[in-house]
Order: C-alpha cells, then structure tokens, then sequence
C-alpha cells in the first residue's frame, strides 16, 4: 500500500485527503494554482464500468475537492477534465482558471512527465491547501457530533420490537 502511495504521488503529485471513493492530490504541475487530481480508489479506468451507486459517490467527493478548491483560491472558473487512459484509475483533473493568467477560455494540457517548477511555491500550495481540507472537516465535525448526541438523546426511550421480517435493499439503504 505503502509503495502504490509513493507510485501515485509520482504520477499525480503530494496527497492531500482521502473521501469515501476518491483520493485527492496537489497535482505536479501547478501552471493553474491549486489544481487537482481526484483519483478513484479502486481499479476502474472508466466511468461507465462504476455502478451508479459508485458514480454518485465518486461526483460527490469530487465537489467536495472543489468546494476547498474554491474556498482556498476562489478562482474564476473551475474545469473539470476526465482522464481514462492512464494506467487502471479512473482519473478527474479539478483545474482552477483565472482571468488574469491569461489561460482563461483555452483548453488545458495535461501532462503527466511534468516535474514540481517550483519547490517554493508547490510546497507553499500544498500547505495552504492542506490547512483547507482540514479547516473543512473541523466545520463539519460539530455538526456531526450534535446529530449524534440528538439521535441518542432521542431515541435513547424508545422501546421497539420488530414483528416481522423487514425486506431491505442494501444498495438504497
């Protein structure tokens, strides 16, 4: 696991925080300051082969990248670019556009041989971003753990007694 993590931060660049399905990382090659890459976890090169259950999940993390991307750089635009055909990871490129650069309207180049331009600035980058994705979950954590105390609160009377069998389909579930 240890030797597949360094291979990928190879390829993509430093890691920055795992969701349910995807891994997200600082990609190499930050001509487009804070762009991404959001890799699925499993072997799947291509979107059609996920169930839709996995497809949803899969966007949803992909929104949550961009939503840290946006909060950290706010850029003009965020493009999204899938890339099926490197290796056996089905591959989404979360690129941030910005009027001022000059690149705003063309379509992005993606290249995977692409080496760190700047250790300075990457690592200036990657320190903003990551301090982002944490600030994000120390918002949701409250939340989280209120829904908990409320649900045991108001359950915690509760008698209930199944009488019969309860059909369930686990994929809606």
């Amino acid at each position: 696991a240890a030797e597949e993590e360094i291979q990928q931060e190879e390829i993509y660049g430093r890691f920055l925080k795992e969701y349910d399905v995807v891994k997200v990382y600082l990609y190499k090659d930050q001509s487009c300051k804070g762009h991404l890459v959001a890799v699925f976890k499993e072997s799947a090169r291509e979107m059609c082969r996920l169930s839709a259950l996995e497809r949803n999940i899969f966007f949803a993390d992909v929104a949550k990248a961009a939503t840290v991307l946006k909060k950290c750089y706010n850029p003009d635009a965020i493009c999204y670019m899938d890339m099926e055909d490197m290796g056996d990871k089905l591959v989404y490129h979360i690129i941030p556009k910005y009027k001022e650069d000059g690149n705003f309207g063309v379509q992005q180049m993606i290249d995977y041989g692409a080496v760190y331009e700047n250790t300075q600035r990457y690592d200036a980058i990657y320190e903003k971003m990551k301090d982002k994705f944490k600030e994000n979950f120390l918002i949701v954590l409250p939340a989280a753990i209120i829904t908990i105390v409320l649900l045991i609160l108001l359950t915690s009377n509760g008698q209930y007694q199944v009488t019969e069998e309860l059909p369930y389909n686990i994929l809606r579930v």
